[in-house]
């Protein structure tokens, strides 16, 4: 049995005596997306960084696998931060160049990767205009670009669709949903829309604990109404 990308195990977490997270356990296997939902604040991100490595859990095990064997991308693993850390002043291939360096990515496969992104994200008109001058959709997309250069086994996406109107949105999706053909996604989202229209599977992460969601053919209500009764109490 081929284990999943991501496996997190029983992780609990602490700032100080606050207990951000509390046993929590979640897989990420290739080729879907899994969601994890919850309010602003409730600990997604400190998820993200867990799963990262660059928080340590206080307890529990966190384990990634590497499935692809051509090793042109060192970390296998690719993030793109609900605030992306985009160098305002660069142009966008310049800044692709630069990632693809931080990455590690060999020289030999760097120029063919970078425009393998720039095309799959809809970059080419806009590859050398400046980061700065960007509207916030299109930032998005760079910031997606990134995340996946590199074909990345797993890829995790905190609030991707944060602060994007309606038209935009669907764009960043529509790319999410293609680019999950050949990764593990971990989408970190506040909305019940996204985790019903996009998601394979879902958790939801609430007062440090995590709730395994039933998604299969539910829509919006319905979903709504399990949250509220995991929130209450009623469905553990």
């Amino acid at each position: 049995m081929t284990p999943p990308l991501l496996d997190i195990s029983n992780v609990s977490k602490f700032f100080q005596k606050n207990q951000v997270l509390h046993q929590v356990s979640l897989s990420v296997s290739k080729n879907e997306i899994v969601g994890l939902v919850g309010p602003n604040g409730v600990g997604k991100t400190t998820m993200m960084r867990l799963a990262l490595s660059t928080l340590k859990p206080d307890e529990g095990v966190i384990k990634r696998y590497q499935q692809t064997k051509n090793q042109k991308n060192s970390s296998r693993l690719g993030y793109m931060p609900e605030l992306s850390p985009l160098f305002e002043t660069y142009k966008v291939e310049p800044y692709l160049r630069l990632i693809s360096k931080i990455k590690k990515i060999p020289d030999s496969y760097g120029s063919e990767e970078i425009e393998r992104v720039i095309t799959q994200f809809d970059l080419t008109e806009i590859r050398a205009r400046t980061l700065g001058h960007l509207s916030k959709g299109t930032k998005q997309r760079v910031g997606l670009a990134q995340a996946f250069l590199g074909a990345p086994d797993l890829v995790l996406l905190d609030e991707p669709f944060s602060g994007l109107d309606p038209i935009q949105s669907k764009e960043i999706k529509d790319i999410v949903v293609s680019a999950s053909k050949k990764a593990g996604i971990l989408l970190s989202t506040h909305s019940i829309h996204d985790v019903v229209t996009l998601c394979d599977r879902a958790y939801l992460l609430n007062q440090s604990k995590i709730f395994k969601l039933d998604i299969a053919n539910c829509n919006e209500d319905k979903l709504t109404s399990q949250i509220i009764d995991l929130i209450k109490g009623k469905g553990e």
